[in-house]
C-alpha cells in the first residue's frame, strides 16, 4: 500500500524459478545478480550497474544495460557561503 501511495506500481510479471535457474547457468552470475537480470528480462527492462562484469553478462542474454562506470561523476554542488561580519 505504501508503494502505490507514492505512485509506484509493483510489477505483475516476475521470473519463474526455472527462468532464474536458466539465467544463472547461462551467465554464471551469483543468484542475487541472476535475479536482477532475470527480472529485467521478464519486465523488458534495462539494468543500471557499476559492475562491468554484471553488465557484460546481462548483455550476453539480451538484457539492455546502462554502464554507470562509463559516465563521468557529477561535480558536487558548491557549499553555501557563510555570511561574513556586517
Amino acid at each position: 500500500e505504501a508503494i502505490t501511495a507514492v505512485g509506484i506500481t509493483p510489477p505483475t510479471t516476475l521470473p519463474t524459478p526455472l527462468h532464474l535457474a536458466t539465467v544463472r547457468v547461462a551467465t554464471g552470475l551469483k543468484m542475487p545478480d541472476a535475479v536482477v537480470v532475470a527480472t529485467a528480462q521478464a519486465l523488458s527492462s534495462t539494468v543500471a550497474t557499476f559492475d562491468q562484469d554484471l553488465a557484460k553478462k546481462a548483455a550476453s542474454v539480451g538484457v539492455a544495460t546502462l554502464d554507470l562506470m562509463a559516465r563521468p561523476a557529477a561535480a558536487p554542488p558548491p557549499l553555501p557561503q557563510e555570511p561574513g561580519p556586517v
